[in-house]
């Protein structure tokens, strides 16, 4: 609100920037939705065509163990970070991989984190990886020697998403303490 304040009374801000954000913004929800169409599109036919329960089912006679899924599941998040967008990963992926997780008895809350964590390292992964572009403009360096710095912190990301993944309690104790989950 400030800004905005602050434009109009240093007549920073002109009808022609106005109508540029509201452009700009008009164009992003429109892609958000088609985006959000197409996914629920994909949803219907997956629940349709019983594709959770067949993953579920396939999944389960490749493991039982707890552990060896959620690697399976984090490996996977990880490709799919790479190549497709954040909100698109969450909308596609959610659904398919609920009705497993609650069969191995995984709190949704605790796979909800460990999925937005894969998700923050497929936004600082090429080619997609939209934090690196971003940044790269930002600084004014290539997105190649951008993608070569943030290794290390991808690397710990993965340690920390390791540490939560084998003991829970140190990312669901906040949740459970405001009353949600179990």
């Amino acid at each position: 609100w400030a800004l905005f304040v602050g434009g109009i009374v240093n007549r920073a801000l002109s009808l022609k920037s106005i109508r540029d954000s509201l452009f700009e913004g008009a164009q992003l929800c429109g892609t958000l939705i088609i985006i959000m169409g197409a996914a629920t599109l994909f949803g219907k036919i997956m629940t349709y065509e019983e594709a959770p329960l067949r993953l579920a089912q396939a999944v389960l006679e490749f493991s039982t163990n707890k552990y060896v899924v959620l690697l399976l599941i984090i490996a996977a998040l990880y490709v799919l970070g790479m190549f497709m967008e954040t909100l698109v990963t969450v909308i596609l992926v959610t659904p398919v991989l609920l009705p497993v997780i609650k069969q191995l008895g995984i709190d949704p809350i605790h796979f909800g984190i460990i999925m937005v964590i894969c998700n923050e390292v497929g936004l600082l992964t090429p080619p997609v990886g939209v934090n690196l572009f971003v940044a790269s403009k930002l600084a004014n360096v290539s997105v190649e020697r951008l993608a070569i710095g943030v290794l290390p912190l991808i690397g710990i990301m993965t340690v920390v998403l390791l540490i939560i993944m084998f003991f829970p309690a140190i990312a669901t104790w906040l949740p459970y303490a405001l009353g949600y989950g179990v």
